[in-house]
């Protein structure tokens, strides 16, 4: 029985290293965040820079007139928006985890793209009633950057992800 005993004790101690190890181990969605925050959201995030430097060089306080706009539309921003779009499909996280996190930034991407979208079509038709469906598709897109913003932080505190200032 003593040898029974010994036996069942070693397995129970291994079973609980192996718990442990595992618990320490490596932690795939950390590995995916680190992945997508240091080589992923540089790439896309220098497009969507463009875009808004773009869009705001010819809107607000810039803006001179429709037809300026409309050409910065034509030119600058929706390319620049196409080629965002090709960036974002090759995004391809790993984990769950990551991958709701990066649809989040689509979907806000999507609704800022049909923002714009929606400029062009009411400078097209001189249609001024066409603006509030655009402003609305800008206001979601900002909602859904700050939910990504902030399910980015949960994960980075979840998964033990710090972030250091680029500089």
């Amino acid at each position: 029985m003593k040898f029974k005993k010994h036996i069942l004790l070693k397995l129970a101690v291994s079973a609980i290293l192996g718990l442990l190890l595992t618990a320490c181990g490596p932690d795939p969605v950390q590995d995916d965040l680190i992945d997508y925050i240091n080589n992923q959201i540089p790439e896309f995030a220098a497009a969507a820079s463009t875009i808004i430097d773009n869009y705001n060089a010819v809107s607000g306080k810039n803006f001179k007139d429709d037809a300026t706009l409309y050409k910065a539309l034509r030119e600058k921003i929706l390319p620049e928006c196409q080629k965002m779009e090709i960036i974002l499909k090759k995004v391809s996280p790993k984990t769950d985890d990551v991958k709701k996190l990066h649809s989040l930034y689509v979907e806000a991407y999507r609704h800022e793209f049909k923002g714009f979208l929606l400029l062009k079509t009411a400078i097209e038709k001189q249609d001024s009633g066409i603006i509030p469906a655009a402003n609305a598709e800008f206001k979601k897109m900002k909602q859904l950057q700050h939910q990504w913003r902030n399910k980015l932080e949960e994960l980075n505190k979840k998964h033990n992800v710090e972030l250091e200032d680029r500089k």
